[in-house]
């Protein structure tokens, strides 16, 4: 028979031929590399010697590897579960619970402003009334160009916006006619989402049909003002 090898494969147990069957062994899974028969080398804790055996031992080995497979197929099934989890979409909170929040979570600032004007508190950067410029007839010159929102800022104990010991550049992604959220270098603490930040959109139904079929905006002229024949006589 040739030298066996180790596989790489070792468990803890008790029971030396030497010391007795309570000192602590541990087992290597070794290998023949001629009769491919399976076996174990157990070396004591105690003594430090070493003692092949065999026979048996492929059972004990046999069912170790039983033991990998389960172990793998359940924690494979328990991440499968976590991947699943985290990419479907959560469950929104309930008007109950927002109202709860509102009245135990935020600060006593927060709630009178909510109270008084809950728009932006409610609505998203793309659910908000359409731009001034919408409201007032002059569709081309609306400013939002869709570029991203920031989320919100981190607050300090004070509940004021946190800030950085150094300024950074803000890296925000500009719009369709390059506007951005934040421009050049500052220490406030601002939050973005990676993933799919929001963006400012604006509401008014022109966006949705082709700007070629909006009408020109007409000049306002003051007609016959000066008009000799329109001049009482």
């Amino acid at each position: 028979m040739s030298v066996p090898e180790r596989t790489g494969r070792a468990r803890p147990g008790y029971g030396c031929r030497w010391c007795g069957p309570e000192e602590e062994i541990i087992k290597y899974e070794i290998r023949d590399p001629e009769t491919g028969g399976v076996g174990s080398e157990v070396m004591c804790c105690t003594c430090g010697r070493h003692q092949w055996r065999w026979g048996w031992e492929r059972k004990f080995w046999a069912r170790e590897t039983h033991r990998e497979i389960v172990r793998s197929v359940l924690v494979a099934a328990w991440l499968a579960g976590r991947i699943i989890r985290a990419a479907a979409p959560r469950p929104r909170m309930s008007p109950e619970q927002a109202a709860w929040v509102r009245e135990h979570v935020w600060p006593p600032s927060w709630l009178r402003h909510y109270q008084e004007l809950p728009g932006p508190f409610l609505h998203c950067a793309c659910q908000r009334p359409p731009s001034i410029s919408c409201q007032r007839g002059d569709h081309y010159g609306c400013q939002h160009d869709g570029h991203p929102v920031r989320e919100t800022v981190i607050q300090s104990h004070t509940r004021r916006a946190a800030r950085f010991a150094e300024t950074h550049e803000h890296l925000a992604a500009a719009g369709t006619r390059g506007r951005r959220d934040v421009y050049g270098r500052n220490d406030v603490a601002w939050v973005w989402l990676s993933s799919s930040p929001c963006r400012e959109i604006c509401t008014c139904v022109c966006h949705r049909q082709h700007r070629a079929a909006l009408p020109e905006p007409a000049l306002s002229q003051q007609l016959d003002l000066f008009d000799p024949e329109a001049m009482p006589k």
